[in-house]
């Protein structure tokens, strides 16, 4: 069940022959709590779709309790309310100390929650820097091959990318 899967987060505090703490438990039910799998818990893995399965492997990263976690892609396959929800719960562990490292091809989203954005292009950095230093259309239309605006979301004011239609020659 999935509970046992965040469960495998914990396995690095567990030494040989120890037993299963109660600290252990809060620490997995913390997880579970802040990554919103609690209706998931007594389902199959292979009962999931894709996008629980990206929330119950951050509930797993988080059950580690470590002071970073560092994410690929963690919003790959989710639909906009568990993306929205998956970086505002990476933003509050960034407020809360925690050092958030993360991948992710959702450069609107990042722009919107991120301190710092190191973007590449072929394996080097193309830019590096605040949200609003990287969103650049100059730098955003070099790395991506392709013609963009770059805008201010008006909800929040930082920069947005928008792609054009057709290709500029």
């Amino acid at each position: 069940p999935v509970r046992e899967l965040v469960a495998l987060g914990r396995r690095p505090h567990l030494r040989a022959l120890s037993t299963w703490s109660a600290e252990d438990t809060r620490a997995v039910d913390d997880a579970i709590a802040a990554a919103g799998i609690g209706d998931l818990v007594d389902r199959s893995s292979d009962e999931l779709s894709g996008g629980e399965w990206q929330r119950v492997r951050i509930g797993r990263g988080l059950a580690q309790r470590a002071p970073s976690l560092v994410l690929d892609e963690p919003t790959t396959f989710l639909d906009v309310a568990h993306e929205m929800s998956v970086f505002e719960l990476l933003a509050r562990l960034a407020r809360e100390g925690m050092a958030v490292l993360l991948v992710s091809h959702q450069l609107n989203l990042v722009a919107r929650f991120a301190d710092e954005i190191v973007l590449l292009h072929h394996g080097r950095v193309a830019a590096s820097g605040s949200p609003a230093a990287v969103m650049r259309g100059d730098v955003l239309e070099r790395v991506y091959e392709w013609p963009v605006v770059v805008v201010r979301d008006p909800a929040v004011g930082a920069p947005a990318l928008v792609p054009l239609r057709g290709r500029r020659d």
